[in-house]
This record gives C-alpha cells, sequence and structure tokens, in this order.
C-alpha cells in the first residue's frame, strides 16, 4: 500500500511539474501575440523624429565610447563617431578604455590625431575592471560635461545625422532617455546571423514597439541611445549588481516617473554574433542579468503605485528568461510521462500557443520594415530549432541570475576581433559543459524517441525529433557559422557601412 501511494505521489509531481513548464512556455508566447497586435493597433502613437523641432540652442552632448580589447574596431567606431553631424563645440567624445591589450595604444593614437584636429575628445583608461561596462560608465560620467549622454559599444556604427535626429526628443523634460532601432550590418555573414537577425527584428519592432505604443516600460539595449545627465544620477548612477546595467537603470528611472522613448524610424548599425560560442556567451550574460534586475526591482514594480498592466507588463519583460529552465524540465520529463501517463500529454498542446506567439512577432517585424519579407518564411522552421538548442545556456544563465548578483562581464566577441584571444580573457568552464550538455540533452531526446516508439507511444515523437535536431544542431552545428556565398546585392546597411570603412 505504502508503495503505491508513493508511485501515486511521484506521478502526480511529475504531472505538477510538466503543468507548469507548459504554463511556463506558454504565458510568454501569449505576451508576444498581445505585443504584436498592441503595437499593429498603436503604432500610430509612436514618436518619430520628424515629430521634433530642432532646438533653438543645441544642448551639450557627451559621447561615451566603453571598450574593452576591441582592436581594430576601435578604428572604424571613431571615424564614424567623429563625421557625426553636431556643432563641434557642443560635443564632447569620452573613448573609456579598461583594455589590456594593444587596444589602448591604439585607441590613445587615435585621441591624440583627432585632438590634434580640434575635436573636444579625451582617453580615459582604467587599470581596474571595477563594475565593468557600468563602472566605465560611471566612472566616465564622473568628468562628463554634457547635459545629454549618448553611448555606443565598439560595433555600432551610427549614421551622419543620427545626433539631430535624436537630440530634439529631449525637449520634453520628462524624457529620460531614448533609444534608437538597431540594424545589423552583417545580418548576412552566415545562416546564424540570419536566423538571430530575424529575432532582434521581432524585439526591435513588436517587443520595443509595442511597448512604447501601448504605454509600457521600455528597456535601454545598452548602447544606439542617449539619456540625460539628470535621469541617470536621479535614478542612482549605473550600478553593477547586475549584468544587464542599460535593462536596471531604464527601470529604476521609469519607476520615479521619467519616460523612456522609443524611435523605430531612427536607425543605429549593430553587429550579431557570427559564432555560436558568441551567441552562447551573449544569451547566458542577458539571461543572468534579466533575472537578476527581476530579483532587484520585481517586488518594487509590483507595489509601484501604477496601472495593473504596466506592473504586469513589466514583470513579463524582466522575467523575458524564466521559461526557459522549465522548458529543459519539460524535456527531461517527456521520456518518464511517455512511459507512465502518455494522455498527460494532451496539456502539450497548449504550449503551441507560445509557438504561434512567438511566429506572430517574428511575420508582424518582417511585414513592417522587409519589403520582400515572405522571402523570410523558411526562415521560421530554423528559429525554432535555434531557439530550441539555445534554451539550455539560457537556462543556465537563468538560474546564475536568479541566485548570484554580478559577476563576470563576459562582452560577446566581435567577428573583427580574435575569438582565440576573447575566450582566453575569461574562464570557458561553463560553455565549455553547456556543449556538453546540448549533446547529452540531444542524446536523451532520441533515446527517449526510441524507447516510446518501441512502446508504441507516438504522439510526442515529432516533437522529440525536433528537439532533438535543435540540440544536436547546437552542440555540432559549425556549418552554421560557414560565410554564405550568395551573391544577393548589398542591403542599405551593408552599403552605408562599405561607405564607413574607406
Amino acid at each position: 500500500m505504502t508503495n503505491v501511494i508513493t508511485w501515486e505521489a511521484l506521478l502526480t509531481l511529475l504531472k505538477v511539474l510538466y503543468a507548469l513548464c507548459m504554463l511556463a512556455v506558454v504565458i510568454p508566447g501569449l505576451n508576444s501575440l498581445f505585443l504584436a497586435y498592441t503595437y499593429l493597433r498603436n503604432r500610430q502613437r509612436l514618436p518619430r523624429f520628424s515629430d521634433f523641432s530642432p532646438p533653438l540652442s543645441w544642448p551639450r552632448v557627451t559621447i561615451q565610447l566603453p571598450i574593452y580589447n576591441e582592436g581594430q574596431l576601435v578604428t572604424r567606431l571613431l571615424r564614424a563617431i567623429i563625421r557625426l553631424d553636431y556643432p563641434r563645440d557642443r560635443l564632447e567624445i569620452q573613448v573609456l578604455d579598461d583594455s589590456t591589450d594593444e587596444t589602448s595604444k591604439l585607441a590613445r593614437a587615435l585621441v591624440e590625431r583627432y585632438q590634434r584636429e580640434g575635436f573636444q575628445i579625451i582617453y580615459r583608461h582604467r587599470t581596474n575592471r571595477q563594475g565593468y561596462k557600468a563602472g566605465n560608465l560611471a566612472s566616465g560620467l564622473s568628468i562628463a560635461r554634457g547635459e545629454l549622454i549618448a553611448i555606443f559599444d565598439a560595433d555600432f556604427l551610427p549614421p551622419r545625422d543620427w545626433l539631430k535626429r535624436v537630440v530634439p526628443a529631449f525637449q520634453n523634460p520628462q524624457v529620460g532617455f531614448v533609444q534608437t532601432r538597431w540594424v545589423h550590418y552583417n545580418a548576412h555573414a552566415n545562416l546564424l546571423t540570419r536566423l538571430v537577425n530575424l529575432a532582434m527584428d521581432g524585439h526591435a519592432i513588436v517587443e520595443q514597439g509595442g511597448r512604447a505604443a501601448g504605454g509600457f516600460f521600455i528597456g535601454f539595449d545598452g548602447s544606439g541611445g542617449i539619456w540625460r545627465r539628470e535621469c541617470i544620477e536621479a535614478a542612482g548612477g549605473w550600478q553593477w549588481d547586475t549584468l544587464t546595467e542599460d535593462l536596471d537603470l531604464a527601470y529604476r528611472a521609469q519607476l520615479l516617473g521619467w519616460k523612456g522613448l522609443y524611435l523605430t524610424d531612427v536607425t543605429v548599425l549593430a553587429e550579431l554574433p557570427e559564432t555560436l560560442a558568441a551567441l552562447r556567451r551573449q544569451q547566458y550574460r542577458w539571461a543572468k542579468g534579466s533575472l537578476q534586475t527581476l530579483r532587484k526591482l520585481g517586488a518594487r514594480l509590483w507595489r509601484a503605485p501604477l496601472p495593473w498592466k504596466v506592473r504586469l507588463e513589466g514583470l513579463l519583460h524582466l522575467a523575458m528568461y524564466v521559461p526557459f529552465p522549465f522548458a529543459v524540465l519539460a524535456f527531461l520529463l517527456i521520456l518518464p510521462l511517455g512511459l507512465w501517463a502518455p494522455s498527460y500529454f494532451n496539456l502539450f498542446l497548449w504550449s503551441v500557443l507560445g509557438g504561434v506567439g512567438l511566429a506572430a512577432e517574428y511575420l508582424t517585424a518582417q511585414t513592417e520594415i522587409n519589403p520582400r519579407w515572405t522571402s523570410r518564411l523558411k526562415l521560421l522552421p530554423g528559429m525554432a530549432l535555434l531557439g530550441i538548442g539555445i534554451s539550455l545556456t539560457c537556462a543556465f544563465g537563468a538560474l546564475d541570475g536568479w541566485l548570484h548578483n554580478g559577476g563576470v562581464f563576459e562582452r560577446t566577441p566581435k567577428s573583427a576581433t580574435s575569438k582565440s584571444k576573447i575566450m582566453a580573457n575569461t574562464p570557458r568552464t561553463i560553455y565549455n559543459y553547456l556543449e556538453w550538455g546540448e549533446g547529452l540533452l540531444s542524446l536523451y531526446l532520441l533515446l527517449s524517441a526510441l524507447l516510446l516508439a518501441s512502446h508504441a507511444q507516438a504522439s510526442m515523437l515529432p516533437w522529440l525529433f525536433i528537439s532533438f535536431t535543435g540540440f544536436f544542431l547546437m552542440s555540432q552545428g559549425a556549418f552554421l557559422e560557414e560565410p554564405l556565398t550568395s551573391s544577393s546585392p548589398l542591403s542599405t546597411t551593408n552599403r552605408h557601412l562599405s561607405s564607413l570603412t574607406k
């Protein structure tokens, strides 16, 4: 009798866990569907740069360029920055260098060259990386003279008129920060960048645009935007107890009543990860930092005197990586439930709503920015496989963020910098384990499919083989990183990049 009760209790526990996993997967998908609807219904409310008149007197702007072992990217970055069309006497440029390699010598020489040409540009080098990027920005802010602070990472390239399009939006004294939309100059470098670009377009158009259009809190994306200095200081300045210092500061500012604006029609060029190793590093950091920010600000957000919809959407935003640990757990539960309670898989049908929401997000974004968006439809299956494959990385990052504050800020490797050098600069242990974990999980799913097939339990076999493929490609998918040989014409962004690098 005791054994029967124990078995029933264990089976009930497995069922409850699986139900929670399905719920965790469905909610963000439904939220994507909601944001797509909100964006399409309210996009006319989004501000455009043409809505703002040029100020009678241009405010002083400080451009901060936080760099760390970026190599030749610094040359390209500074070339783009000094070409910005803005009154030279109202513009200050800070090269904030935490580098430990030859980047420092290169950056210093470039700064001295532009100083001789009459630019207000300074070089500041830190011998310790306290606070990493957040600490670097705080260090520069302590001596900055601008009332507005623009930030660009090393792999960003603003167009010449970027400042004159964005600065007028600060005429409303309640505006604390303005974020502009990222487009990616290496979107067609390989199959991986094409897939990641599809996801980033969904974030840029539907997630950021939908939240902005619906009157919800938005995030600062860390680069390609401008802050009001008064807002940074009022919100407590740059802090480094999370690895997403940009999201943290944006929410602290908006909780104090500052407004964040998102300009979808002002773009800035950025770079996508071109290798799976770079993508793992980026997603792990984003997952960890988002959960740290949720721990830090979640309760404060829910208690804030704001409409419940704003608070709920804000929590869903901060919790965007929470579903990944549940998704991995669901993969592990398929085999025992398939053997002992196969009828319970009817719950799995509800998880399809999550996939529908994500598809709606990506397709909505493409209809807005890509006149040949139907050509992107063939990428959706690849997006699904990549989303499955990266889930283990995001799951461990989310759990790490939930359990620990701060941590080492491991920047995303850039295509123009030696990957081997970057990997040598930071511990690789977790990433090695993740590669092995993806391979082992793919084998577990394949074994699950074979065992369930032998027991005539075929309902989950298609999903098991899809999941096996996603994890297997993530662990062994070097072909995703091979350069594409397509002779398709350069996009507008690539032509702009070519002009900057001449």
